[in-house]
């Protein structure tokens, strides 16, 4: 299972909780949450620490975006991955 969790600490800034199991399967979803706040230019914050487990794509796709986004509380597992 899968999860994200939003909130908005100011009218600039998106605050991401990506929980659970990130897999290719819904790799989709946290990809076009991302662009669309990418494309509105607002600072986006990725908390993972409730990640428990990352598919190849999914580090693929934090290694992509990680110079327009701030990955906060990587688990140890993926902090020589990204």
């Amino acid at each position: 299972m899968f999860r994200i969790r939003e909130s908005f600490p100011d009218a600039d800034t998106v605050y991401l909780w990506f929980d659970g199991r990130l897999s290719e399967d819904v790799l989709d979803t946290a990809q076009e949450l991302v662009q669309r706040y990418i494309s509105e230019e607002k600072k986006i914050i990725i908390n993972l620490s409730n990640l428990i487990h990352v598919g190849w794509a999914g580090k693929h796709f934090f290694s992509q975006i990680r110079d327009q986004v701030v990955l906060e509380d990587q688990p140890e597992y993926m902090k020589n991955l990204i």
